[in-house]
């Protein structure tokens, strides 16, 4: 249990930087480009999923692969970034581009968790 609080200590290192590009993305495109329910799920749900994986920690991930979520936020924010280009492009198509978003970004976090070995403490 003290792995899974210890992983909530840290989610704000990485969480919060992908939350200020998301909303200076989002802030700079509002008056073109919607925001849906969606896009507001890319702020937490690809890091809670990575975090109930490592929880679960089937292969014995130590707290050195925190390495895994600085490339998860970047990934993050490169998606919501792609997110608002397609959308701008596609208006008609924002909703699907949100929930497309948020699927790769999930998905990302089960490869990143997947792929990335233990590394030793």
């Amino acid at each position: 249990m003290d792995h899974l609080n210890a992983l909530f200590v840290w989610y704000p290192f990485f969480g919060l930087p992908t939350a200020i590009v998301g909303l200076a993305i989002w802030w700079r495109n509002q008056r073109r480009a919607e925001l849906f329910v969606w896009d507001w799920g890319l702020l937490f749900v690809p890091f809670l999923i990575w975090a109930l994986m490592s929880a679960v920690d089937m292969r014995g991930k130590s707290l050195a692969n925190l390495v895994e979520l600085a490339y998860m936020s970047g990934f993050t924010m490169l998606v919501m970034l792609l997110r608002v280009r397609f959308a701008l492009k596609v208006p008609a198509k924002a909703n699907l581009y949100s929930k497309l978003a948020l699927l790769v970004a999930c998905v990302s976090a089960v490869l990143l968790w997947g792929l990335v070995p233990p590394l030793a403490e």
